[in-house]
């Protein structure tokens, strides 16, 4: 507490924001870096201490994203402990595909607003959009009781001084019917981190042929998106097939072991290559040497509903916004597709279309594609967004926040 203290003491006026989720994701270093930016001091709680399993959190102090970080053990109890005995002036939970019950825990002790920024809605998964599937919702978290779980997600949702979320509207809008309650919210992305963005260093007088994938692959067959490391293997042979290139950043690989298969392609195929995770603020350099930007994947082959995958989104989108590459989808993966075509930064596949890609490449109109990247590297930026998620900070705790704020 004395460290909060002195930091306090140090910019009387600068609002105190503590962030706090069990493991923090690679894109939410752009949420740190413009809370920073705009003047906030900045307490990072995490339950983990590595960032997707791969990269120590620490490593990144000094670099602009956190003021004071405290990797909590156990994660259930200090980190509502620390919100309730310390007054911030909101608190931000980043609420993934873990445990409910230790944000709701932090909504019965906080002293302070907390806002429920909803990475993935867990208790959606195995919805369809009717009713949930608990056993199958059971398995896939290794949950003891289903009554209790799914008490505590309404509690989240009716509890929450503000929500945020970050797929389709329908999801949101299927919760208040759900909960009966419609909370303070808005939809707010990981969107495009202007300092990130790098030079496209494609030759554009040629169809793209360097496809790149970047995110999280398991290989642990006990997570519930474990599918889309065998598909997305699937996918990099047939394109290498084809005679595409193939590049892989798996965020999940900490360079300690496994993935053997996806590295015996690697040796086996010139065209196709795997590579560990690296920071986010470094990925934009890595991805910029490709063409397009693969976020495919192959749900129909997973156990969540068609309800749940058509109504996701994926925030690998502004990774390749900022290396310059239009995206590739799943049409299964409904939401992404349509958010794709809004702004004509990229389109959806089948699988069908895979397996013939060469002819969908050559029926893309791509300067028009390349055209609209560039557009959207500024409509859809964390400079342009974040004017809105400083209102919903202010709307939901009532005092003026940060004052370069219109």
């Amino acid at each position: 507490m004395r460290e909060l203290d002195a930091l306090r003491a140090q910019s009387p006026t600068a609002p105190i924001i503590l962030v706090t989720t069990f493991s923090l994701g690679f894109n939410y270093l752009k949420l740190l870096y413009y809370l920073k930016k705009n003047g906030a001091i900045v307490v990072l709680m995490t339950g983990a201490q590595y960032i997707n399993g791969a990269h120590d959190i620490q490593s990144l102090s000094g670099k602009g994203y956190f003021d004071a970080l405290w990797v909590a053990n156990p994660f259930v109890h200090e980190m509502p402990y620390l919100a309730k005995h310390y007054d911030f002036d909101i608190i931000h939970a980043l609420v993934g595909t873990y445990s409910p019950y230790p944000f709701s825990e932090l909504l019965r002790h906080a002293k302070s607003p907390v806002i429920i920024d909803y990475i993935d809605f867990r208790e959606l998964m195995y919805d369809d959009g009717n009713h949930v599937d608990r056993e199958a919702h059971k398995h896939a978290f290794n949950i003891i009781d289903s009554e209790l779980e799914f008490t505590l997600w309404h509690d989240i949702f009716t509890l929450a001084d503000g929500i945020i979320y970050k797929d389709s509207p329908l999801f949101f809008n299927h919760l208040t019917q759900k909960h009966k309650h419609t909370p303070k919210a808005i939809e707010f992305q990981s969107y495009v981190c202007k300092e990130w963005i790098c030079d496209n260093k494609r030759n554009k007088n040629e169809f793209p042929v360097r496809a790149v994938f970047a995110g999280g692959l398991q290989q642990n067959k006990g997570q519930h998106d474990y599918k889309t490391c065998e598909t997305t293997f699937d996918v990099a042979k047939t394109l290498v097939k084809q005679g595409f290139e193939f590049t892989i950043y798996n965020g999940c690989d900490a360079g300690q072991g496994g993935f053997e298969h996806y590295n015996q392609l690697a040796q086996e195929e010139s065209l196709f290559h795997y590579n560990t995770a690296i920071p986010n603020d470094m990925l934009a350099q890595a991805l910029c040497t490709h063409d397009i930007g693969w976020n495919y994947q192959h749900f129909e082959q997973g156990t969540e509903t068609a309800f749940c995958h058509g109504n996701v989104m994926s925030s690998k989108i502004f990774n390749f916004l900022e290396a310059g590459l239009p995206i590739i989808s799943s049409k299964y993966t409904g939401y992404v597709t349509h958010y794709l075509k809004t702004h004509s930064i990229g389109f959806g596949v089948t699988q069908e279309d895979i397996a013939d890609f060469r002819n969908v490449v050559r029926s893309q109109d791509w300067k028009s594609i390349y055209a609209a990247v560039i557009r959207a590297q500024d409509d859809l930026s964390m400079e342009r967004h974040f004017p809105r998620l400083a209102a919903h900070y202010e709307d939901v705790c009532k005092k003026k926040l940060f004052h370069s704020n219109n």
